[in-house]
């Protein structure tokens, strides 16, 4: 097996880092709503201490802290490491310098550098985002019956929770419900331009005629990218990377050009 060198990857460890601490404020907000619930009807005095208002403590905390969090993530070390990929994925299709950062067995095709190996470098990453974000579709469905659990427990504690909570915990929910569109929004266009990439590479030899729609669907994946800003598992990827991988050989090899 190759080496594979992926300099851009690390770039990416920074967003990891602020998901996962999303992630962790995520559900520890879950928790506190849940307890809320819990101790609506029945004394939070414990001990001499207030369980409930140090439950609303943690809920003002975790909820504004995961929007700005998730926020910053995406402005930032997500828009760097996304920018350097692109430019990567150019520099690998046509050889030409354009980042510090470099790959090497990055991409699973070897063609000369050209518009068509550019192309089936896009390709390939739409084809393994595909298979990725079917795997995940159970997670993130887990995830929306949960917020489902919150957003409901915040409709029955909206009586005894002060304005500013009920407005934090309403912008937290919707945060959530915004994400979890965006996944699947996301890959639904991605089936889209996969179908739509497949049509060219199925219609037999491709041609000079075929580059102007290689390349539009190629910029609208990048635009796709960086307008839903969707985390793909990392998790999922590397769990199932030896079987797409065999799977994405079986359908280039198929593609001539």
């Amino acid at each position: 097996m190759c080496h594979v060198r992926d300099d851009v990857s690390r770039l990416y460890n920074k967003v990891k880092f602020f998901d996962t601490i999303c992630r962790y404020l995520f559900w520890l907000n879950i928790v506190l709503s849940l307890l809320n619930v819990y101790f609506k009807n029945c004394s939070s005095n414990i001990c001499g201490i207030d369980v409930k208002s140090i439950l609303i403590v943690g809920q003002y905390i975790t909820a504004p802290l995961c929007v700005v969090l998730s926020m910053y993530s995406d402005f930032c070390p997500w828009y760097t490491a996304e920018s350097e990929r692109r430019k990567v994925a150019v520099q690998d299709g046509f050889c030409v310098p354009l980042s510090e950062y470099g790959v090497e067995n990055y991409y699973n095709n070897n063609f000369q550098p050209s518009v068509f190996k550019y192309a089936l470098n896009i390709f390939e990453s739409i084809f393994f985002t595909k298979k990725i974000s079917e795997e995940m579709c159970t997670g993130i469905f887990v995830k929306c019956i949960v917020f489902l659990v919150m957003f409901l427990s915040i409709c029955f504690l909206k009586d005894s929770w002060d304005i500013k909570l009920l407005i934090i915990q309403s912008i937290f929910s919707v945060n959530i419900l915004v994400s979890i569109c965006a996944f699947y929004a996301y890959k639904e266009s991605v089936q889209n331009i996969f179908d739509r990439f497949m049509d060219v590479f199925t219609m037999g030899k491709i041609d000079e005629k075929s580059i102007p729609v290689l390349l539009s669907l190629s910029i609208e994946y990048e635009a796709l990218k960086a307008f839903y800003k969707v985390r793909l598992s990392s998790r999922i990827y590397k769990k199932y990377n030896k079987e797409i991988t065999k799977k994405w050989d079986e359908l280039r090899s198929k593609i001539t050009f």
